[in-house]
């Protein structure tokens, strides 16, 4: 009996799996920041608590849509953009560094916001480690933007690295579990 077994050419699932990066990132943090934050309006939430607040929602969604934009680029092979548009991006990660970093601070530090049965202060290094990682990936990633491969690669992680903060916000687990939902425990 032959199995009727289909392979993907490495080229191919590397399309596919980026394809997929730039449909799935998105709605993670669509879903994540739906009520919380995109839609807030509908529901009885609590409102954001500052102008610093919505900046980084902001700055955030703007990085979300210029992954999906870059990807697109390239998807559809119009790399002279991707490569000018680049600039942009780079101007845009410094921001979510930035503007991620002075609302950690303002959240954690500052309003002692944190999850529930979470001390403020020890919180405080999940955002900070959030925007190391994404300022080491993306600095990577730009280093390597003549390396199509090891660039695309970089990139993907640094959309991955946003993952858990919205996964943390979908509410399939009670809260006191939501940090171990968030990162896959």
């Amino acid at each position: 009996m032959a199995a009727n077994v289909s392979v993907l050419s490495p080229r191919l699932a590397e399309r596919k799996l980026h394809l997929a990066t730039a449909i799935g990132f998105p709605l993670i943090v669509l879903i994540g920041y739906f009520k919380s934050y995109y839609f807030s309006f509908l529901f009885d939430v609590p409102r954001v608590a500052n102008a610093l607040v919505h900046a980084h929602g902001i700055i955030m969604s703007g990085w979300v849509l210029y992954f999906v934009m870059q990807t697109a680029l390239i998807r559809t092979r119009n790399v002279k953009i991707h490569m000018t548009t680049g600039l942009v991006g780079i101007a845009l990660a410094a921001l979510v560094i930035v503007v991620g970093l002075a609302t950690a601070v303002d959240a954690q530090l500052v309003r002692g916001a944190a999850p529930p049965g979470e001390n403020p202060h020890a919180f405080f290094f999940l955002p900070v480690s959030d925007m190391a990682i994404f300022a080491g990936l993306f600095a990577a990633a730009i280093y390597f933007r003549k390396r199509p491969i090891e660039h695309k690669s970089l990139m993907f992680l640094t959309a991955i690295a946003f993952v858990p903060a919205a996964l943390f916000r979908i509410p399939v687990v009670p809260p006191e579990y939501a940090m171990l939902w968030a990162f896959g425990v």
